[in-house]
């Protein structure tokens, strides 16, 4: 059931996180794969009036990009918006002018090096006076591909489902992912299966939390021969980031579960371009 957005801060809630199929095969016995991609889908649907929804894809505490919907007395406008100054960016053609209209995609559609980016704001929707519509995404269902720097500081491909209601009345925003390999092309919907969370122990670095389940306070144990931090997210069964910190390689940083519900959560961490997934136990 759609729910109303008047502000969305930091990676929306979804009801589950996958990697690709491939990726998840290849992880189970230890190896690397050439594509991981890492999705969430927005469950309940969101649904942007006269608001923003902001997206920080990998979990980095820094948004990568903005979907933006704003009312006028003319009508409405759904815009998507990069941070500024950076190499984030949209996928769609040269813009004409100052406006850029980036391209609604059909699922399975190739977004990576090969497609035309611009580093600037672009339009899905403008509907002038209810009348005159601008951009290719008015009334429809479509995926958005973008680029974006994650906390590795290299660049990777992701993607928006997005669904814009008539005369660009709202934006809902419906699901969302990335590749989590810098510089590899995804494909425009490539939501994968749910990966086995344990299954991920071993494949990036080794990363224990014990005991788990846990009451109270756990402790986590790292195990990884990357130089400099490990980023570390809680995350509940809906994929929500709860809180985050950094531990130095083969810390044992404590994790406070003290303020939280029982149920199950995840313990994401990222060393460089590593990202490794730890099921936890909340009695």
């Amino acid at each position: 059931m759609d729910q109303p957005l008047t502000q969305k801060t930091g990676s929306s809630a979804g009801k589950w996180i996958g990697y690709s199929t491939m990726a998840a095969g290849v992880l189970a016995v230890g190896q690397k794969a050439n594509a991981q991609v890492f999705s969430v889908d927005v469950d309940p649907d969101t649904v942007v009036t006269n608001g923003v929804f902001e997206v920080d894809f990998d979990g980095d505490a820094i948004v990568d990009i903005s979907v933006v919907h704003s009312g006028t007395s003319m009508g409405g406008i759904v815009a998507v918006i990069p941070p500024a100054g950076g190499n984030n960016a949209l996928l769609g053609p040269q813009p004409a002018g100052s406006f850029l209209y980036p391209s609604a995609l059909a699922s399975g559609a190739p977004i990576g090096a090969a497609q035309n980016f611009e580093s600037q704001g672009g339009t899905l929707a403008y509907a002038l006076n209810g009348a005159n519509i601008y951009g290719v995404w008015d009334g429809i269902t479509a995926f958005l591909g973008c680029r974006f720097v994650a906390g590795d500081g290299e660049a990777h491909y992701g993607w928006f489902q997005i669904t814009t209601a008539p005369s660009a009345g709202s934006a809902t925003i419906l699901a969302y992912g990335y590749e989590t390999m810098p510089g590899v092309a995804i494909a425009a919907g490539d939501v994968a299966e749910p990966f086995a969370i344990s299954e991920l122990g071993t494949a990036a670095f080794n990363a224990t939390v014990t005991p788990n389940p846990v009451n109270d306070r756990a402790v986590i144990e790292l195990n990884t021969t990357k130089n400099g931090p490990v980023r570390i997210a809680l995350l509940n069964s809906t994929g929500e980031k709860l809180m985050s910190m950094e531990a130095g390689n083969n810390a044992r940083p404590e994790l406070d579960m003290s303020p939280y519900a029982a149920g199950v959560y995840f313990v994401r961490l990222q060393s460089g371009k590593q990202v490794n997934f730890q099921k936890v136990v909340k009695q």
